[in-house]
């Protein structure tokens, strides 16, 4: 009886040790949270971040976003998920700089990840991804001029911060490069969001002849489509370039000659790996065309084959080194730029 009491007493200590052994290996489940100055379904910026916080699911994340957060309450919207222990913390623009450095040294813990700015690489768990876009400005500035007819091109942005500075910089100086006689017009809405601002920017350029505009303006854009609509329907002949997204695909408008592509979804999947691998690296990372992040998106079926030729060739051009930041800005005539030797950073103490 001793033996077999023993023998129970054995074999009961060693499903206890399979079992806490077990339980001391199970696999964390890795949560992604993104954060948006404006909605997620404007069709470009904010959307594409949105598509690639939806493929972390992919990978084993369980993802979460909050949208139309406004600068004055990003810390809060932020420190909500780090206190909830979410892994990686996305903000989505250059405005959240500030506001993800000041989290990054509160949670040392926690992954950070800025796009389209430059906050990473000075804190170990902050990284950024800052597009040179300025080489997608040429590009667009060389579809641009191939577009118009007219000699009038239109740009309908945002808000005049650095990158966007950059990036009407270098398609101005495309279009010069191309034709200097084209006429270049620029409205600044001063809203990430407001639909009808977009509009009513791209309804004024219309009436000024202009028969060709480029938006860098998240949801402004879907306004300044409307416009364009409207203003064909009438009998007018008006382009549009998109920006980020791939507009035509999501339109599926004819008028929308092709987009201007940031790989935004490759950018978080990147770092997304990174941190479930346990190989994150706080850098200022410079996705570029030649890594294939930047690049023209699904052409419309009407679209000329001088625009075609006149975007592939830049793009072409640029994977060649015959194009270089400092060309690019150089063309139109603006002075030294930090955007012209940027370098990546990668951490260190």
């Amino acid at each position: 009886m001793k033996k077999i009491i023993s023998l129970l007493l054995v074999l009961l200590a060693g499903l206890m040790v399979t079992a806490c052994s077990g339980s001391d290996t199970k696999t964390e489940t890795l949560k992604a949270a993104l954060l948006t100055g404006g909605p997620v379904n404007d069709g470009g910026w904010n959307q594409m971040a949105y598509e690639g916080l939806m493929g972390l699911e992919d990978i084993g994340y369980e993802v979460s976003n909050t949208e139309n957060v406004q600068q004055d309450g990003q810390k809060q919207a932020l420190q909500a998920y780090c206190d909830q222990g979410y892994n990686l913390v996305i903000g989505h623009g250059y405005e959240w700089g500030d506001a993800l450095t000041e989290m990054a040294n509160k949670y040392p813990d926690i992954k950070f990840l800025q796009i389209g700015g430059n906050a990473g690489g000075k804190v170990p768990n902050l990284t950024s991804g800052e597009f040179k876009s300025y080489e997608l400005g040429y590009i667009g500035g060389k579809i641009a001029a191939a577009t118009t007819t007219t000699k009038k091109f239109g740009f309908i942005g945002a808000a005049k911060i650095p990158t966007l500075i950059a990036e009407i910089t270098a398609i101005k100086g495309a279009i010069k490069d191309s034709d200097p006689t084209i006429t270049v017009a620029e409205i600044y809405t001063g809203s990430w969001t407001d639909v009808a601002a977009g509009k009513k920017a791209a309804e004024q350029m219309i009436n000024q002849g202009i028969d060709t505009i480029l938006g860098i303006g998240d949801a402004c854009d879907a306004g300044a489509i409307q416009a364009i609509d409207e203003a064909n329907a009438a009998g007018k002949d008006v382009k549009f370039i998109g920006w980020t997204g791939d507009f035509y695909s999501a339109y599926q408008k004819d008028f929308i000659v092709t987009s201007c592509i940031q790989d935004v979804q490759g950018v978080i999947k990147t770092i997304g790996q990174e941190v479930k691998d346990d190989k994150f690296v706080s850098r200022y990372w410079l996705p570029d065309v030649a890594s294939g992040m930047l690049h023209i998106g699904e052409w419309s079926p009407t679209a000329t084959d001088a625009q075609k030729a006149a975007g592939e060739a830049a793009v072409q051009d640029i994977k060649d080194g015959k194009v270089t930041p400092r060309s690019i800005f150089d063309l139109a005539g603006v002075p030294a730029s930090e955007y012209y030797d940027a370098q990546e950073l990668v951490y260190s103490k």
